[in-house]
């Protein structure tokens, strides 16, 4: 009873929040298209058509973030091979460095060269760094610096993704992995975001039997995501 209450919420918790998420999107672009009819000057014309595909993008973001968040569910473990930390993060970063080359943000890695291959699935880990980053990207709209190291405690392997920008309120810190939950809007560059990323990015780190918790002060934001060195690999 209490596992089929939970399942009820989490789809009437998707509807609602899928259904404003997806109509705001296609008001904006019906709006859109309807303006472009009237419209004469070439300049303006283009302004809208500017607009409305960066729209587009992020309906199709939304509408990606729910395919990845349906796939993750369904799946019980992943196939874990040994794998090189470093590289992975390597490569993730020098991706956003990529994205956010008209932005005004420094980029800093450090990485920890004496750390032991892991079970990794490259594919979804990649995707839980790269979701953070974008997340400190679209959710600091003041940050000027985004860090990634890597590092050991124990029988643990750590990557700590940091910004500078405004601190998570502290009474919204507990809820940010949540599923469907969404910051101040104030702390945005944009106000997009169907609240899916840092749940996702949760899930992936479950089925890596790691986890991954928020720190956020007045210096700025770190996701820590920690994976244990040794487990159980899928051959």
């Amino acid at each position: 009873m209490m596992a089929e209450q939970q399942r009820s919420k989490l789809l009437s918790d998707f509807l609602r929040s899928t259904s404003h998420d997806l109509r705001t999107p296609i008001t904006v672009l019906s709006t859109g298209l309807y303006l472009l009819g009237k419209m004469d000057d070439p300049a303006r014309r283009q302004t809208k058509v500017d607009a409305m595909q960066n729209t587009l993008h992020e309906l199709t973001h939304l509408l990606e973030q729910m395919q990845n968040m349906a796939v993750l569910d369904s799946l019980t473990s992943l196939p874990l091979l040994p794998g090189d930390l470093n590289r992975v993060a390597e490569s993730v970063f020098a991706h956003a460095q990529n994205r956010a080359a008209n932005q005004n943000i420094r980029f800093v890695v450090e990485l920890d060269e004496t750390l032991p291959h892991l079970p990794l699935h490259i594919e979804r880990l990649s995707l839980a760094m790269t979701q953070l980053i974008d997340n400190a990207l679209r959710y600091a709209a003041a940050a000027t610096l985004i860090k990634l190291r890597t590092y050991q405690s124990g029988d643990t392997a750590l990557i700590d993704i940091c910004n500078d920008g405004p601190p998570i309120d502290p009474d919204e810190l507990p809820h940010i992995f949540d599923r469907f939950y969404k910051v101040d809007q104030a702390r945005t560059s944009n106000g997009s975001g169907a609240g899916l990323g840092l749940a996702m990015v949760k899930r992936i780190l479950e089925l890596h039997h790691g986890s991954v918790c928020a720190i956020s002060d007045r210096y700025g934001t770190t996701f820590r995501l920690m994976l244990p060195l040794t487990h159980t690999l899928n051959e």
